[in-house]
Formats: C-alpha cells, structure tokens, sequence
C-alpha cells in the first residue's frame, strides 16, 4: 500500500513483512529499502506514480537484512548505498548477518556500490539527506535525516510508540543501540518513517 508523506514523498507498507520502502519521486526515482518478498505487490504500488521497476534509480538501505533488501532483486538497473559495515558483509553474501534464511530460502544479495561511514550527505530529488550511523541493530544500521524538512527515516533502529529495534540478531549490540536511539531522539524532526510498522 502506497502513500503519500509530503510532496515527493512516499511511504510503502508491504503486508508480506510488515516492512516499509520509502519513495523519493523526482528526476532518479529512488527508493530507501526494498524488502517486499511479493513483486507484484511492489510493482502494483509503484504503478500507483507512474513507475516501473526499470524507472528506479538509486536505493539506499538502511541496514543489511533481508527483509530491507530482498525486494531490490525486482530493479533491473539501481546505484546502492549503505553503510560500509553492513555492507562490505552482503557484498561477501553474508547469510549470517542478512538473517536471509531465517526469513526465507533465498540466495539473492545486492551488489553495494556506495559503502557509506556515516556523516554524508546524499542529495536525493530535492532532499539533502544526511547518513547518520546508528549501529545497534545491526554494525551498519544508518538513519537518513532530511533537516529543513523534518523528516527522519529510521530504519529498525527507532520506531513510532518509542519502540526501539531488537538486539538479538547477529551483530546486534544492545548498548550501541541505546546510544543510537539517543542521537536520533536528539535530532529536531517532525515525522518518523521507520522500517517497520511497529
């Protein structure tokens, strides 16, 4: 199910994970996670805006888990970011940290282009994303904040009702997560988009 947050942005909330993508429309469509495990789901949502799968530009993930990353085997041609610490990981098809079995019998893994270290800022159709590093959740769990416009996309570090992401995962830390949690409650935002409907 699509939506529309504010002008150029969108939230998609796939039933199949409970998982959100975030759209960011404009010139190179770009998405923030990709983990529908249903492509007809996501190219139905999609069409919504006018676009395809071959229209989508650049996804940055938040952190390396499947169930972030599994629906990006969809796109046929998207530059990648992530943070270097999960990401050096899926570039070596790292099962363990991807969680990918657990979720589901898959093989499939992203190529990372972009190896972030947190404090970047990525200029994305009219938005100035910063990378926060947020680790925790995972080594190389990132936040994407959009200062001027208050918008902060959270992956699974800090969701809506003060939930905060788990720790039991492999490279979960709970004592950076509480640290991470802090910095992103610290930040002046207006609207919380997280990984999860939680």
């Amino acid at each position: 199910m699509i939506k529309q947050v504010m002008d150029n942005v969108y939230s998609i909330l796939f039933n199949s994970l409970e998982a959100y993508a975030y759209l960011i429309n404009g010139p190179e469509p770009t998405l923030i996670d990709a983990g529908c495990l249903n492509e007809f789901e996501f190219e139905k949502d999609l069409s919504v805006v006018n676009l395809t799968p071959a229209d989508i530009k650049k996804i940055l993930f938040t952190h390396g888990h499947y169930d972030h990353f599994g629906g990006a085997e969809l796109f046929p041609n998207f530059e990648s970011y992530m943070h270097r610490a999960d990401g050096e990981k899926i570039n070596k098809r790292d099962f363990n940290l991807a969680c990918t079995k657990a979720i589901i019998d898959s093989d499939y893994f992203p190529h990372i282009d972009n190896l972030l270290d947190g404090g970047e800022n990525l200029y994305i159709n009219g938005l100035d994303l910063e990378v926060i590093h947020c680790p925790g959740h995972t080594p190389g769990s990132v936040a994407f904040y959009e200062q001027s416009k208050g918008l902060l996309f959270s992956g699974d570090t800090l969701f809506n009702r003060n939930q905060v992401g788990r720790t039991d995962l492999p490279g979960g830390n709970e004592e950076d997560l509480w640290n991470s949690v802090k910095k992103l409650k610290s930040l002046d935002f207006k609207l919380l988009l997280p990984g999860h409907d939680y």
